[in-house]
């Protein structure tokens, strides 16, 4: 009795099944940034947050002002990660007094994720905190908040001209230099009608009931960087990788 031998794949074959595991692996590479889209979970200390909650606005601002003496003996440098690990106990603190309502310590964990200080960087995080840390009417968590909104590129949000303007006119009404310095950034693509529009907007706007921004949170695939934002209407990826960002201000 003779054995029947497996047949070897004639070369259209292969050419198919070499497609089809090209196609599986980016499949599996895409996938895999999708599940490492969201944010490194940041964990808090239940003692720490109650006994933050009973602090008094002076307490909380000098725990803060310990924090940011803590960053500088670090000494990290703006728009590069950093994984000090002193950093990273510094953004866990931070977000102790930001969950206890101490807006400017939301700003500054915002700070945190957009520049990579100690934990992932990522700009959609940073968003959220900024936020959180806007509507308690913290200028700089404005500023930097209207330009996660400004276009072309939102950064972790679709662009939005109008949030971008509200949030700057709100800095600039606190008279934050940086704000009244740049604020032409956030009128120069708005058409005069437009810019009626959103000046009108602001009797009836204010940053405690402002809308949460909507983050869209699409994964940083380094092999998809250059088409992706274009891919998903201009929404720069949560996700950053290693290279340095533009430089930031500090504060």
């Amino acid at each position: 009795m003779r054995l029947a031998l497996p047949r070897r794949p004639t070369p259209r074959q292969r050419r198919w099944l070499a497609g089809l595991g090209l196609l599986i692996a980016l499949a599996l590479y895409v996938g895999l940034g999708y599940r490492d889209a969201g944010p490194d979970p940041l964990p808090l200390d239940a003692t720490a947050l109650a006994e933050a909650k009973e602090l008094d606005g002076p307490a909380r601002a000098r725990a803060l002002r310990a924090i940011i003496a803590e960053e500088r003996a670090v000494a990290p440098a703006a728009g590069f990660p950093n994984e000090d690990p002193r950093l990273l106990a510094a953004a866990q603190q931070l977000a102790v007094l930001a969950e206890a309502g101490q807006p400017a310590a939301a700003y500054r964990l915002g700070w945190y994720y957009m520049n990579g200080w100690g934990v992932a960087r990522d700009r959609c995080s940073a968003v959220t905190w900024y936020y959180a840390a806007a509507r308690q009417g913290d200028a700089n968590a404005q500023f930097w908040l209207a330009l996660a909104y400004l276009p072309p590129n939102g950064q972790g949000l679709r662009p939005d001209k109008l949030a971008a303007y509200q949030w700057a006119s709100a800095a600039v009404a606190q008279d934050l230099p940086i704000a009244r310095e740049l604020f032409h950034f956030f009128t120069r693509d708005l058409s005069p009608a437009e810019r009626a529009a959103a000046q009108a907007s602001l009797a009836s706007w204010r940053p405690a009931t402002a809308p949460a921004p909507v983050i869209e949170r699409f994964p940083y695939v380094p092999i998809l960087v250059g088409l992706w934002p274009r891919q998903t209407d201009d929404v720069m990826p949560c996700r950053q990788d290693d290279t340095p960002l533009e430089q930031w201000p500090e504060e």
